[in-house]
């Protein structure tokens, strides 16, 4: 799996114990993952696109690994019928967790 580049990342904590953070991030091809260095755990994760849809990258799927702090994003083609493997958009990746 390729590790993305992030362009930067913003962390708030919130009362409790979660915090969220936003994370800027350059689009590489195949699935890619991310390690939330802000985190110990991330319990939920979020992808949208940075930039427009294109054909040839519709949407993201964020998966956080269970009881880790990194996340596999996924990005797809037009009608999930395929994972983007060209031209993969940037995104925005936004984690809750603590």
């Amino acid at each position: 799996m390729a590790a993305v580049t992030e362009n930067g990342s913003v962390a708030t904590e919130f009362s409790g114990n979660y915090k969220v953070v936003i994370i800027d991030i350059d689009g590489a091809s195949g699935a890619m993952t991310v390690a939330v260095d802000e985190l110990t755990y991330v319990k939920s994760a979020i992808c949208q696109n940075k930039v427009a849809p294109t054909a040839d990258c519709a949407r993201f799927v964020a998966i956080p690994t269970t009881n880790t702090n990194i996340v596999t994003i996924n990005a797809y083609k037009t009608g999930d019928a395929a994972t983007a493997t060209q031209t993969v958009t940037d995104f925005i990746l936004t984690c809750i967790g603590y």
